[in-house]
């Protein structure tokens, strides 16, 4: 007789809950379910946008461009690459480049700061690197034809149920023990939609399953922001000691830190790559907002494209500033504010663009070239891009320093940042024992069928790597759990 199946929900398809959905595929008696709110489809911060180049619009980007391709532009707008620095990740990393999932990014890396090549510290003391580069030497890697290709393709071999399109609007506890779930469909599920349609939208039940893995920080917030799970940690089938631990849970993800940017994405008139000694850099020194740039083309599995295609990412310096200014709270109304395309490419995307023109300038004057103009530009705010780093250099287990950070409308951001790929000392690891934080393990499991991971519950060095392993963890962890139970 076969073992009576028991359920999962996974909320999220970005690389957490990719992972966490293969490290539970092969169990018959699990049957698991991805829900996912992404307008495009998986991929969370690990995102990618494809524009029609003479119409501007997004379109689809399932497929891999063929490498002449001319008529679309090219953006990996959220993750850049990813690192290998465990011998956990560099498993994974090896089966991806086998499957042809992934390549290492062969590039030039380097700093700028107005056309003179500088270390990995500017003049004013900060870091210079951006996630290790350009002076780590270790290899980084691509999703080959996009970093969305990567969630989307250990997906797809897990024999997972996904649901995309699909905003969780709640989770609670049933008086079987199960957690309920409920959502909604349509724009009202999406980031950029306007509150009064979302909040117009109806939900409607999604099931109820035997254990939840939330993989998104931003579920743990309150019900103000779109993408908030509004979690009821009791309910009918929570025990008071339960109810304690998930409320608990929410609460270690919704005091940490968060790093907010902003990524500019700018198509040029006529390409540049060829006069600069980088196809991706940092750029330190000054009043500069740009932090990285990379060049599209420069990536394995990218297109020739319409037009040279460069991706900016800023410091989180700015993008806290125009957070305080361009609040994702209304501050009348207390409701969410979305994304307003035409703040959009009125502030972050021009003010980039121009940080990026005055980095490469003194090259384009070298070799007599003429400027280039952007001939698309779009900008995209991600205001949990990551994690501060937490228990480092001064940072309290949130990551969390006075120096460092500043609230905005309760939520606490960082806006100055230390390196991102570090050794953490053995007194700042101990420091963390003795507030007992377990700093090997990468995901939050509170008992009874409720868990959340994603690297805001990792101690490891914030980013793609932290986030993978996390999900990867939480869904060993799930499978050992529910077997159990049978």
């Amino acid at each position: 007789m076969a073992a009576p199946s028991m359920s999962v929900a996974i909320v999220g398809a970005g690389i957490t809950g990719a992972c966490a959905a293969h490290a539970l595929k092969g169990e018959p008696s699990l049957q698991v379910t991805v829900f996912d709110q992404g307008q495009r489809g998986p991929g969370g911060r690990a995102s990618h946008r494809r524009i029609n180049h003479q119409s501007g619009a997004v379109v689809p980007d399932e497929t891999v461009m063929d490498p002449d391709a001319v008529s679309t532009l090219e953006f990996d707008h959220g993750c850049q690459f990813l690192r290998a620095d465990t011998p956990q990740m560099r498993e994974l990393v090896e089966q991806w480049c086998e499957a042809g999932w992934a390549a290492e990014w062969k590039g030039r890396f380097g700093k700028l700061h107005g056309g003179v090549i500088r270390g990995s510290f500017d003049a004013s003391g900060e870091p210079g690197d951006f996630f290790g580069l350009p002076d780590n030497t270790a290899p980084v890697y691509v999703g080959v034809g996009g970093m969305h290709r990567l969630p989307r393709a250990v997906l797809a071999g897990t024999g997972a149920t996904i649901e995309p399109g699909i905003r969780v609007t709640s989770v609670s506890r049933v008086a079987s023990g199960k957690w309920r779930l409920r959502g909604t469909d349509g724009p009202g599920a999406f980031h950029d939609t306007p509150e009064s349609v979302a909040a117009a939208a109806s939900d409607q039940l999604l099931g109820e399953f035997d254990a939840v893995l939330l993989t998104d920080a931003s579920t743990s917030l309150g019900g103000w922001h779109r993408a908030s799970g509004n979690v009821e940690s009791g309910g009918e089938g929570a025990s008071p000691a339960e109810a304690e631990a998930a409320e608990a849970a929410l609460e270690l993800v919704r005091n940490r830190v968060r790093v907010p940017l902003f990524t500019a994405l700018v198509g040029l008139s006529w390409p540049v790559g060829h006069l600069l000694p980088y196809d991706a850099f940092t750029v330190g020194g000054g009043e500069s907002p740009l932090w990285w740039a990379a060049r599209s083309q420069s990536k394995p599995g990218f297109p020739a494209g319409a037009c040279e295609c460069w991706t900016l990412v800023s410091t989180s310096e700015y993008a806290v500033k125009q957070i305080e200014s361009t609040p994702m709270i209304d501050p009348e109304t207390g409701a969410f504010r979305p994304q307003e395309p035409g703040y959009l490419t009125a502030e972050p995307g021009p003010r980039l663009f121009e940080s990026f023109f005055a980095a490469i300038k003194p090259f384009l004057d070298e070799s007599g070239g003429a400027p280039p103009m952007a001939t698309y530009i779009d900008a995209q705010r991600w205001g949990s891009a990551m994690p501060s780093p937490a228990s480092y250099e001064t940072r309290d287990e949130n990551g969390y320093a006075p120096w460092a950070c500043r609230e905005v409308y309760g939520i606490m951001y960082a806006d100055h940042l230390p390196k991102l790929v570090y050794d953490r000392p053995v007194v700042e690891k101990k420091a963390d024992q003795k507030a007992g934080f377990d700093a090997s393990a990468d995901h939050i499991d509170a008992g009874g069928g409720f868990f959340y991971a994603g690297d805001f519950c990792s101690r490891r060095n914030p980013g793609f790597e932290a986030a993978a392993l996390s999900g990867m963890d939480a869904g060993k962890a799930i499978r050992a759990r529910l077997i159990a139970s049978k």
